[in-house]
């Protein structure tokens, strides 16, 4: 029969049905542990008539068949072990199965526990429990089941969906969010990253680096000034905006020059001062062009770098895998650009 609860119980209300009393605790009705309604004097495996045909009392199981653990209910198994069958064969085995006279008629329950309900101090831990898991009751393990209900279960993570085992459950959900936070920065982190859905690349993105896990090297050779492009690594998708890189640039001789890299053709323009404290857009070409600009140094601002230079971490617009560069103002040296791609952004 079902049991009819009051239809607006308050916090900590009581409800009896015969000898059995529940507690509501704001959002469920729970079982009240009291001294009064244990019973320690039958046998385990001892088996009687049950009135309540919805509720078995704590200690107690019903005698249907189940298969139930042989960890949670040892002290039962040590009394019939697998008479009435060996559930799993490994951790689980079977209950009597002894069917009640019709519907509406007692139950038949077998003695599962050491003891019904305890007092409220003699449970270890379990209080610390909002639902599920395993704790220790006066020595005897009590499985407390777990019912998720504040999401929408799928197949992938499956326990994400396993309403019997919390740690299982927990398990899941772990591993389902870790899932969704790689898919939201772009990719698995070890060099291949689908496009994320909710980036579209468009001008005024935010630059979002999608990370390699080993860089991957690009170098070109110049010979005075250059005006052109060059690729790099084919794991930098077509669509890329942005590429993230350490640069290291030598020159054959003390040849002051500025690198210009950028995601489009981008001509000669002066990008340097003649002589200290000038203004720089009195002799500056239009540099509003979306592009990075890095200093060698050399002839008469007084410092060379000898055997070259490294530029670490610079953003360099791109054109998906293709950079141009320019290197106007060169005064006739020949050397290298070497680049170490570390990332790229769409």
């Amino acid at each position: 029969m079902a049991i009819d609860f009051p239809s607006s119980p308050t916090n900590g209300q009581e409800y009896s049905s015969g000898s059995v009393t529940w507690t509501y605790d704001g959002t469920a009705w729970n079982l009240k542990s009291t001294a009064a309604t244990t019973n320690d004097s039958m046998p385990i495996g001892a088996i009687m008539w049950f009135a309540n045909t919805t509720t078995t009392p704590p200690g107690w199981l019903a005698a249907d068949g189940t298969n139930v653990s042989r960890t949670t209910y040892a002290a039962l198994f040590a009394v019939i072990g697998t008479t009435y069958g060996s559930g799993d064969g490994s951790s689980t085995f079977t209950l009597p199965n002894i069917s009640a006279a019709g519907s509406g008629s007692p139950v038949y329950i077998i003695k599962a526990t050491s003891s019904g309900l305890v007092e409220p101090s003699t449970v270890s831990h379990a209080a610390s429990h909002i639902r599920g898991g395993v704790d220790i009751i006066d020595g005897d393990r009590a499985q407390i089941d777990f019912v998720p209900s504040y999401y929408t279960r799928d197949s992938s993570p499956s326990e994400a969906g396993n309403n019997t085992d919390l740690t299982a459950h927990l398990k899941g959900i772990d591993t389902r969010l870790n899932t969704v936070a790689t898919q939201a920065a772009g990719g698995d982190l070890q060099g291949t990253y689908p496009n994320p859905t909710f980036k579209s690349g468009a001008a005024g993105d935010p630059i979002i680096w999608r990370p390699f896990n080993t860089a991957y090297i690009t170098e070109v050779s110049y010979s005075g000034a250059y005006n052109s492009s060059f690729t790099v690594t084919t794991n930098v998708p077509t669509n890329a905006r942005y590429i993230l890189a350490d640069v290291f640039a030598t020159a054959s001789f003390s040849d002051h020059q500025n690198f210009e890299f950028g995601n489009a053709s981008i001509g000669n323009a002066q990008n340097w001062v003649n002589t200290r404290g000038q203004q720089p857009s009195a002799l500056f070409g239009n540099l509003q062009r979306n592009t990075t600009i890095v200093t060698y140094t050399g002839e008469s601002d007084g410092f060379t770098p000898n055997y070259g230079t490294w530029y670490p971490s610079i953003t360099i617009p791109s054109s998906g895998r293709t950079i141009f560069m320019n290197n106007f103002g060169n005064s006739g040296s020949t050397g290298w650009v070497y680049l170490r791609v570390k990332a790229y952004s769409l």
